[in-house]
């Protein structure tokens, strides 16, 4: 397990639970023709971060790799961007199968929720939330609601993509941010 060099006043409680009052949450729908199972595997695989991302901020992940997500697990990525070369998150939802959210230490959080579909299909749920950022404010004037509002259709694709073993399209004309 990794340990964040933040100090523990700013690292995301693990009970903290958002305030889903539709201001700090930008969310997006799609459903996916794989079912459940297929579509946590590739949410909980911490290696596919680098392929859900759609804007080649995210260039690999830290060692030590965790062999599975899940609540508490802590992973790093390397990213490209200015500042440090690695972003520290922290799962701080799962419910297995259904369920996942990770947080860097400032507290915003990327969530992904799954609901069965028809058959072999998975009705998937990808939010930005950043109610339970320590700044929500920041977040706002740094522009990431918009920026990760965009990134959650490509992220979705690229589920999708990974979920059913179809290949990754370009990432070309898929601007934003998604960790």
């Amino acid at each position: 397990m990794l340990k964040s060099k933040l100090p523990r006043a700013l690292q995301p409680p693990l009970e903290r639970t958002p305030e889903l009052d539709g201001h700090h949450v930008r969310s997006r729908t799609q459903t996916i023709a794989a079912p459940p199972t297929k579509v946590f595997a590739v949410l909980v695989d911490p290696r596919r971060q680098v392929e859900l991302d759609v804007t080649g901020t995210v260039t690999g992940i830290a060692e030590p790799v965790p062999t599975r997500l899940g609540r508490g697990v802590q992973f790093s990525l390397l990213v490209r961007r200015l500042g440090p070369p690695r972003a520290h998150f922290t799962v701080v939802e799962f419910e297995e199968g259904r369920r996942i959210a990770w947080a860097p230490a400032t507290g915003q959080r990327w969530r992904f929720e799954l609901a069965a579909g028809a058959e072999e299909e998975t009705v998937v749920t990808a939010t930005f939330d950043w109610s339970t950022a320590a700044s929500p404010g920041m977040v706002e004037r740094l522009g990431e609601p918009d920026r990760y509002e965009a990134a959650l259709s490509g992220a979705l694709r690229r589920l999708q993509a990974l979920a059913t073993g179809h290949e990754l399209a370009s990432t070309e004309g898929e601007s934003a941010a998604t960790p």
